[in-house]
């Protein structure tokens, strides 16, 4: 990745002249929002099997359920020889839907080439899981977890090991959602037992058909008994616990005992060390000190010899539903566990609810979304609580303001233990008993939530301490941004060249003219590398339209005028020539085709290399990717109204490829959608994964969470100028942007901006900056987050630099609300300020801006010597000052840099002096634009290589 973050595009790159540039492969043309099939692609359709990569290659297909296949299973035709171009792309699928290469669950079936025969870890929290031929694992992460000064990594051990008397004959995954996936082993007698994983769920749920279940722990059993009493009497009374105090359950019925458990041992003279427990309720306390209570549906035996240790078998084959819920151990802040036994757990108020809740559970959840224009339920709770207090309404903090509101839903299909055969069955809102993440605790209504007088348990997970919820059905809201293209553009065209200081704004356009001619575009360079430098470009042009006044306006000097209108013109043609070629892929480093097997844009370039354009082709950071180009693409919309008409439908392909709004589960066939839902996001976590599908011992993972708010940021913009939506208006596709958006945001100030506790303010302390413990909080940034680990480092250096700024760029109008004025300040002050001085030029400009956010004034001279040539391919001299002057309370009172001048604006003029190094008249010509295929198309005139002050320009042949 280090070439990714910090290569600069060289002054001198040799460039093929588009003479003999690529002929495009599918040439977009106009939309047709009707369209099916292949209409809706506009890229070339390719098979894997072609480039040497067949899904088989990647992913072990027999570990699906054949009725999960396009074909459902009955084809046998080999995947990897098939014709290049696809005619139809659904009849080369893998699956019945576009595979979700972004799923929490892939490392179950992605080829890990691990020795001991185990997946890469998945995580359903709290808790983690790898299968076998043989069996499912699963884990406690954070009993094993380690902690120093700039991570906390929680592994992967074996705490608990499930399988069956019977040998297993194959496993599949038969169902997966976006909250779920469902395993199956089945076995040569015929029977089975399923697994079913869902995001929250406190209990480990597995329910056998005909199949003889056998437990085995890490290492031994120390114990394994029926539950007890406060007096250590073991209880197999069948009455309610009048103790448990559930006024508003009508169930009188419900099973409130400790346990109906008989415990017998052998008589003497036979195996006096096997003790049998016959009953619906155990537990079972493992040598490592960690206890699970065991919840069956039917009564089972189960046998334990105390000689051989290392297993728990039932006595016969069971048909029934087993629930494994861990007895979590306190955790200290190093990390080191507490015996979950040594406290009088029998007192417990949540073993109680763990008791309970046990009769129903989980199967898979599903998510919708709603939006309204409205308040939050939190702003309109917070207003009361102020009033209530002594507050106005239209104070500061009682104020309300009508927004546009997203709302997430998720709904969990359940069962009962007590009615296994009744499929569907619903449990009701207060039966089923879940574990929410800190984010989604921020915001759920706390009337479904358990405090820590009902439940005194903790489960906790590398994301911090998980909060108790009743009910199969949640609900929270996502305030959605009322930003723009700009935070000055927001209120219209040229606001802001009205508003803005003159010499600043002559100081920009200087600086933008310059940037437009030395910082070009590489078009030989990857599809990352182009996205952040046409993004650059695109913002250039962007700047450019909103300095200069529109046509009407009058000007007293209207030469200095036009030559505004000239600088945003050639910004403008730049931005289109750039963006064209690509989408119709003249560059070959960057073509872009359709993956007919797995569902997706994909780089060629990618499918020929996994290890090119950093996994591309393998659906690795699709989101950091194609951010930047959607964010180009919505801006040169805006600008120029006949873009959408040429190549909307190609930029909705890519926009489709990272956030799509449909086929979010196994189930969903529409015969017409070739992308999963929104490829990246994974709605639990309230973020991204960057990851595709390369397994990954700690799961899925993800840097860059700034580049990743880009990438919906870029998909919001898009789909306002694609559809002609107002900021605030109703449009469904925008709005689902905006909410990809706002809960990425979310993601990123919860899970990667840290503060320590010392430092942060009484609203600001939240469950999870338990993650953040105090060494590592010192940090002030993840830099990247695993679903088993958070460490402040980067793939490609450990350098705090570099941490904070893959958590910094881009800088668009979307950063100012990804960042507190708070956060921004103390982070800069604690971490930035001493390395701003010596940083390396390509990330100064990020660094400046984001001092620039608690102080602009003092950014802004600090902006003065930045090399624009020299920064990030993503960032220019003229975002860094146009960022600057666009932040709240900038004033600048400084005089201007001496090569501030009127004659700034003479754009090219006939009589500008020639180069120096062009010293005679046969050299003339080819110093000039005109004479260079690319820089002429870009509509560049005057001296280009070398430029006046004797640099050679990326366009020069």
């Amino acid at each position: 990745h280090i070439t990714r973050v910090v290569s600069v595009m060289g002054m001198a790159i040799c460039m093929y002249t588009f003479a003999i540039a690529l002929q495009p492969q599918n040439v977009p043309g106009s939309s047709s929002n009707g369209g099916r099939g292949m209409d809706r692609i506009k890229f070339p359709s390719v098979d894997r099997g072609t480039y040497g990569t067949p899904p088989y290659e990647t992913i072990d297909t027999q570990l699906f359920d054949p009725s999960l296949f396009h074909d459902g299973g009955s084809s046998k035709r080999r995947l990897d020889v098939v014709p290049q171009r696809v005619q139809d792309p659904k009849s080369h699928r893998f699956l019945r839907v576009p595979f979700p290469t972004g799923a929490f669950w892939t490392n179950l079936v992605l080829k890990s080439g691990q020795t001991d025969g185990l997946s890469f870890p998945i995580v359903a929290y709290p808790y983690a899981f790898k299968w076998s031929d043989l069996a499912l694992h699963a884990s406690y992460p954070p009993v094993h977890r380690k902690i120093d000064n700039t991570s906390v990594v929680d592994s992967f051990v074996s705490d608990i090991v499930f399988s069956s008397g019977e040998e297993v004959r194959t496993r599949q995954v038969t169902t997966f959602d976006s909250l779920s996936v469902t395993t199956k082993f089945s076995t040569n007698t015929g029977g089975y037992w399923e697994s079913y994983l869902v995001q929250g769920s406190p209990y480990i749920t597995i329910k056998y058909e005909s199949a003889t279940p056998l437990i085995k722990p890490l290492s031994s059993f120390k114990n394994v008994v029926c539950p007890f009493d406060e007096d250590g009497n073991y209880n197999d009374a069948n009455a309610p616990d009048d103790d448990f105090d559930e006024p508003d359950d009508p169930d009188t019925n419900r099973n409130l005992k400790w346990g109906v458990c008989t415990e017998s041992h052998s008589p003497k003279g036979e195996n006096s060390n096997t003790t049998t427990l016959h009953g619906v309720q155990f537990f079972l306390q493992t040598k490592e000190g960690l206890t699970w209570m065991v919840f069956a549906s039917e009564p089972l035996i189960l046998s334990f010899d105390k000689l051989n240790d290392k297993r728990v078998i039932a006595t016969e084959k069971f048909t029934g539903v087993l629930r494994f819920a861990l007895i979590p151990p306190s955790l200290t802040h190093d990390g080191t566990s507490v015996d979950s036994m040594s406290a009088p757990i029998v007192s417990s108020t949540g073993l109680r609810r763990l008791i309970y809740h046990s009769q129903i559970y989980p199967v898979s959840g599903s998510i919708a979304w709603s939006f309204r224009t409205g308040y939050t339920q939190a702003s309109v709770a917070y207003r009361a609580k102020t009033e209530a207090a002594g507050g106005r309404p239209g104070s500061s903090t009682g104020s309300l303001r009508e927004q546009r509101i997203g709302t997430i839903h998720f709904n969990y299909e359940t069962r009962s233990m007590t009615e296994i055969s009744n499929t569907g069955q619903n449990g009701g809102d207060d039966s089923l008993l879940m574990v929410a993440l800190p984010h989604h605790a921020q915001s759920l209504r706390t009337d479904i939530m358990l405090d820590s007088s009902k439940f005194d348990l903790v489960y906790d997970c590398i994301k911090g301490i998980m909060t108790p919820v009743l009910g199969s059905a949640w609900s929270y809201e996502e305030p959605l941004t009322s930003i723009g293209f700009d935070t000055v553009n927001s209120r219209g065209k040229g606001i802001y060249s009205q508003t803005i200081n003159p010499e600043i704004g002559k100081l920009i356009m200087a600086n933008v003219k310059e940037d437009i001619k030395t910082i070009l575009p590489n078009p030989n360079g990857n599809v990352y590398a182009f996205g952040k430098e046409v993004a650059r470009a695109a913002q250039l042009a962007h700047i450019a339209d909103l300095i200069a006044p529109v046509p009407s306006q009058e000007a007293q000097n209207q030469t200095n005028l036009d030559e505004l209108h000239e600088i945003r013109k050639h910004a403008v043609e730049m931005l289109q020539s750039l963006l064209s070629r690509f989408l119709r892929n003249y560059f070959p480093n960057s073509k872009l085709v359709y993956d007919s097997n797995f569902g997706g844009i994909v780089t060629e370039t990618g499918l020929n290399d996994p290890g090119a354009d950093f996994g591309n082709g393998w659906y690795n950071d699709h989101h950091l990717h194609y951010g930047y180009i959607l964010y180009a693409c919505a801006i040169l919309a805006r600008l120029d109204s006949t873009f959408i008409h040429e190549y909307g439908a190609a930029v909705d392909a890519i926009f489709n490829d990272v956030a799509h709004n449909a086929n979010a589960n196994s189930e969903s066939v529409d015969g017409v959608s070739f992308f999963p839902l929104a490829r990246h996001k994974s709605w639990f976590d309230g973020h991204s994964w960057a990851s595709g599908l390369f397994p990954f011992a700690t799961g899925k993972s993800q840097e860059s969470s700034s580049e990743a708010v880009n990438c919906y940021y870029g998909a919001y913009l898009w789909s306002l100028v694609r559809y002609e939506a107002a900021l605030d208006g109703d449009s469904e596709l925008v709005d689902f942007a905006k909410l990809l958006l706002a809960t990425e945001i979310r993601g990123a100030k919860t899970y990667w901006h840290m503060m320590p506790y010392d430092k942060a303010g009484v609203d600001e302390i939240q469950p999870s900056r338990l993650l953040h413990y105090p060494p590592m909080s010192k940090n002030y940034m993840v830099g990247n987050l695993g679903m088993l680990d958070a460490v402040c480092s980067t793939w490609f250096g450990k350098k705090d630099l570099y941490v904070h700024m893959i958590n910094f760029m881009p800088i668009t109008a979307i950063t100012g609300e990804l960042f507190d004025k708070r956060y921004a300040k103390l982070e800069f002050n604690e971490t930035m300020k001493t390395l701003l001085p010596d940083a390396e030029m390509t990330w100064k400009g990020y660094v400046i801006s984001d001092h620039a956010i608690s102080d602009p004034n003092a950014a802004w001279d600090e902006a003065q010597d930045l090399i624009s040539s020299e920064l990030d391919t993503a960032l220019s001299k003229s975002q860094v000052l146009h960022w600057i002057s666009t932040r709240p309370n900038f004033r600048y009172n400084s005089s201007l840099p001496s090569n501030a001048s009127n004659s700034i604006y003479s754009y090219d003029s006939e009589d500008e002096p020639l180069p120096g190094d062009v010293k005679s008249n046969s050299t003339i010509m080819s110093a000039a634009c005109e004479s260079h295929g690319l820089c002429a198309s870009l509509g560049l005139t005057g001296w280009c290589c070398p430029t006046r002050d004797h640099k050679m320009l990326g366009c020069c042949n």
